[in-house]
């Protein structure tokens, strides 16, 4: 991109060199020699003697060198000494700045700068050649140069039929104003005319493969992470499996036959047992189960309107908290009541974007019970560790499988940048895949059907055209297996929720009732109710949570059920149908959930061979300062 800009540029500034209306810089260069010992290894020692007349004030002069080669690798700069002046060096993405002067005097009207460095390539990626394709002086000085000389040393002998020089603008191949001669391994000359801003002088030596008899592969970090990916993968992979076996891996439970929940258990702490975390559903159905316990009543009102009918759900309470509830319960009940309704009622529509606040509260009440009191811990501690150390594993593996993909795909010019832009990248499918394998209940309802839709749509964005040049280019395996991995050790990182003694002997009876719910026999289901009348109704709360609300309504579909007294709508039922009434709940309190649990909107901005001169590795340009 940087070539093509660069030749763009050099047109434009043909067309309007006929104004001669330069922003040129504050110097001159009177005479630039370079001198270079080319290395067997493909390395070169550069002396740079520029002798510059000011114009202006200034304090003195910027080199500017590039780190890429002419096809796209990465080069390094070293050893770099400029004798009798202060200078300091800096680097922005593929470019060298080096900042020559005294910050506290401005530069005599004559300065000669000697500037040496080493300029260093190694093993080139051309499998059938070698060469010197190296720009003498850059395309990127804006100010006249003249009296160009230079002095190249080669380490063997080369055919000299095989050299040639360009001069002029970026892209031009013009070679009729250099002068040269090859005494045995010196190539020396001079160019027979003064370069105008923007000009360059590049040299172009075809050389035998294996001319370059100590040439070393440079690897960066990116040529490093993209060559071995494989390796990389194999290995976060096998380290997130042994760190979850370790420290992550919950021993084998079984389950016991159970048809009721722990008796000291809401079924806010079963959902927090049974997954690691409180959902707003777990909260929300306290109001199912206090309703069952003749605490309060739920209505359902319907409002006609121009795009159809809005529904909403007004809380009554029956009579006060029970004594011995939890104090989560009486924080939230007395703020249902007391504090957002009028006392004895309040519509679940007076709640929204105020009511969050109070679940938030609660749910930090219900982890903070387990977690801060040793003695009912349910979770270890090494097992939170885990969760969060192999969620910070796959996002290592999503950022290698992107960025490997990149550096195989466009090489290594932009690697610098790439890696800070794809580090930030990654996390964006990591959180999406991390909350679908966690949260697949809560994030996937209609009701959230717009955030999983921008999800989609943000990860198409990210991934769609990965996925295309990935398998446009050869490397769809890199992206399956480095996005399976990823997936891999996000699903691992879930399971990781390491469960204490007392934890085990909880999720050994709540698994023993989801299971019951799931493949109870229909004789079993009728002598339960017939001992408690109210057993289907006692146990939906927890199924709520347990997400088997419909399997547990199929099981009662063929036995007389009554409607309870402590729900009504204006709908009505027909016929009664448990089946009906678990649709009508679930929808229901998926409504309550999402006006509690609703937040107000902000707005504003987020984060979120044929050669041409200055087509070589080097040169650059300069500025003043």
């Amino acid at each position: 991109m940087k070539r093509l800009g660069m030749l763009v540029f050099a047109i434009v500034f043909v067309m309007l060199a006929g104004t001669s209306v330069y922003a040129l810089e504050a110097f001159e260069i009177n005479s630039y020699d370079v001198t270079m010992n080319v290395r067997d290894d493909n390395t070169y020692e550069v002396t740079e003697t520029i002798a510059v007349k000011y114009t202006e004030p200034r304090h003195g002069i910027i080199r500017n060198i590039p780190l890429t080669t002419y096809d796209g690798s990465r080069a390094f700069i070293k050893n770099i000494k400029i004798p009798g002046y202060d200078y300091s060096t800096s680097r922005y993405g593929e470019w060298l700045d080096i900042k020559i002067g005294d910050a506290d005097e401005y530069a005599n009207t004559f300065e000669t700068y000697v500037i040496k460095y080493l300029f260093i390539i190694g093993k080139d990626k051309v499998d059938d050649m070698d060469g010197l394709y190296f720009n003498i002086i850059g395309t990127q000085w804006d100010t006249y140069i003249e009296n160009v000389t230079f002095n190249i040393t080669m380490p063997f002998a080369f055919d000299e039929s095989k050299l040639d020089f360009y001069s002029g603008y970026q892209g031009y191949t013009d070679n009729k104003q250099i002068e040269y001669r090859v005494d045995g391994n010196v190539i020396s000359g001079k160019l027979g005319t003064r370069l105008a801003p923007y000009q360059g002088l590049t040299i172009d030596l075809e050389l035998p493969e294996g001319y370059y008899t100590n040439a070393v592969e440079h690897l960066t970090l990116g040529m490093i992470i993209s060559r071995y990916y494989m390796l990389f993968l194999g290995f976060f992979a096998i380290l997130a499996f042994v760190l979850w076996y370790f420290y992550g891996r919950n021993k084998r439970i079984f389950p016991t036959v159970e048809f009721y929940a722990p008796e000291d258990l809401t079924p806010a702490e079963i959902g927090y047992i049974f997954d690691g975390s409180v959902d707003p559903k777990d909260v929300t159905s306290l109001i199912l189960y206090w309703a069952d316990r003749n605490l309060l009543t739920i209505t359902e009102n319907k409002k006609e309107g121009i795009f159809g009918s809005k529904t909403s759900f007004t809380l009554t309470k029956a009579r006060e908290m029970y004594p011995g509830a939890k104090n989560y319960e009486k924080e939230m009940f007395d703020k249902l009541f007391i504090h957002y309704g009028d006392g004895r009622s309040v519509n679940t529509e007076d709640l929204k974007n105020i009511f969050y606040v109070t679940i938030n509260s609660v749910k930090k009440m219900i982890e903070n019970a387990y977690n801060l009191n040793k003695s009912k811990n349910v979770y270890k501690f090494s097992g939170k560790v885990m969760n969060v150390v192999l969620k910070f594993i796959a996002y290592i593996t999503t950022f290698i499988t992107l960025f490997s993909l990149f550096v195989l795909i466009a090489g290594t010019e932009y690697e610098g940048i790439s890696m800070i832009g794809f580090a930030a990248v990654a996390i964006l499918p990591v959180w999406y895949i991390v909350n679908l394998i966690v949260r697949w209940d809560t994030f996937i309802p209609r009701k959230r059907f717009g955030m999983v839709f921008a999800g989609i749509m943000m990860n198409a964005f990210i991934l769609g055209p990965v996925i295309y040049y990935s398998f446009s280019s050869g490397q769809g395996l890199l992206f399956i297996f480095g996005f399976a991995v990823s997936v891999a050790i996000l699903a691992l990182s879930c399971m990781s929720n390491k469960r204490t003694e007392l934890g085990d002997r909880y999720m050994e009876r709540i698994l023993g009732l989801r299971n019951f719910i799931e493949n109870a026999e229909k004789d079993r289901i009728n002598a339960l109710v017939e001992e408690n009348p109210k057993y289907f109704y006692d146990v939906l709360p927890y199924a709520l949570v347990l997400n088997v609300t419909d399997k547990w309504a199929r099981k009662f579909e063929h036995i007389t059920m009554d409607q309870p007294e402590w729900y009504s709508s204006q709908s009505g039922f027909r016929t009664f149908s448990t089946v009906i009434f678990a649709n009508a709940i679930s929808s229901s309190m998926s409504n309550i959930s999402s006006s509690m649990t609703s937040m107000p909107s902000s707005s504003g901005g987020g984060s979120f061979g044929g050669g041409f001169s200055g087509g070589g590795s080097g040169g650059g340009g300069g500025s003043s300062w």
